[in-house]
């Protein structure tokens, strides 16, 4: 609850910037989202979303982490109690079906894919290839000069994880569930 108050501070706060004609303000966090100036708001929306994806994230790392510590602590109290018997019994760990291992390698070629095909633009006249899936992260000239932008690289990491995360979870419940059925 601190966490998501925090991110929801952190995005509601803003940066004042000041421009010889106005005042500006920025909102937003990581990346600013919304702009105010000259009595006018501009969202930016791939930015925008961005902000969201890498908030979700947070909460899903933390509450990864607090699960897993319950269940680790769970286990350590009840090994003290153990016999020689049940000494076979371990700590519960991570584990990936092969179904999964699968798919999310064809998720990862697709992804990857994704951010190796590139567009083509003109930048100041000058034919420019972009390349990043689904932000523009880096931009190569026909002279050779390239530019890495980190921002919009960091939002392509963070929303690749995101859906290898999500085909993982998705896998490997479809599985369970098939094996309760079986079962039941």
């Amino acid at each position: 609850m601190f966490v998501a108050g925090g991110l929801i501070w952190a995005n509601l706060s803003y940066v004042t910037v000041k421009q010889p004609a106005s005042i500006s303000y920025q909102y937003g966090w990581p990346t600013i989202a919304v702009a105010q100036s000259y009595g006018k708001t501009w969202i930016f929306y791939a930015e925008l979303i961005g902000n969201i994806v890498i908030a979700v994230d947070i909460l899903g790392a933390i509450w990864f982490v607090c699960e897993r510590s319950i269940i680790w602590r769970a286990t350590r109290d009840t090994k003290n109690e153990r016999t020689l018997a049940d000494s076979s019994q371990q700590h519960p760990r991570l584990q990936i079906h092969r179904a999964s291992i699968v798919l999310l390698m064809l998720t990862t070629a697709g992804l990857i894919w994704a951010n190796l095909s590139y567009k083509t633009g003109h930048i100041h006249g000058e034919l420019t290839y972009f390349y990043g899936w689904p932000c523009n992260s880096v931009t190569i000239r026909p002279s050779g000069q390239w530019f890495l932008y980190y921002k919009p690289a960091i939002t392509d990491i963070v929303i690749a994880v995101n859906i290898l995360i999500s085909v993982w979870y998705t896998c490997e419940w479809l599985i369970r569930r098939r094996a309760a059925r079986k079962g039941a």
